[in-house]
This record gives C-alpha cells, structure tokens and sequence, in this order.
C-alpha cells in the first residue's frame, strides 16, 4: 500500500493517510468502503474530502496570487 502511495505521485495520500489514521483509532474504514455502508463512517469521509477540497483552493489561490495562466507548466 505505502508503494502505491508513493507511485500516484503525491495524488490521494492526503484523505488515506487520513482514513489510515481513523483505522489506527478504532475505525473500520476498509471494511465499510468494502460493505458500501458509508454511515457510520460519513463523519471521516467527509474530513477526509474536505482536507482535499481545502488544498485545491489554496493552491488556485496561489495561481491567482502569481498570476499563472496554467497549473505547473
């Protein structure tokens, strides 16, 4: 799994190292993703989404901040 990781090129570490996390404290993620029943869990998720969400914004705002007409290239 960590090669995999390492493999996406730094995309999707952020919400699994999360749920990675909320496994070591007594969540059962993977087995709920497996189950397809996300409610009791939807709290986790949701962080895990939003840690994503927050670092796409911070990094279009640095875009607008240096003016760059095209992300990373």
């Amino acid at each position: 799994m960590a090669y995999d990781l390492l493999d996406a090129g730094g995309k999707r570490w952020r919400p699994v190292l999360g749920m990675m996390f909320a496994e070591c404290f007594g969540r059962d993620i993977s087995e709920s993703i497996k189950k397809g029943d996300f409610e009791h869990n939807n709290d986790i998720l949701y962080a895990c989404a939003l840690t994503e969400i927050i670092h796409n914004g911070s990094l279009m705002a640095d875009d607008l901040e240096d003016k760059s007409l095209m992300r990373r290239g």
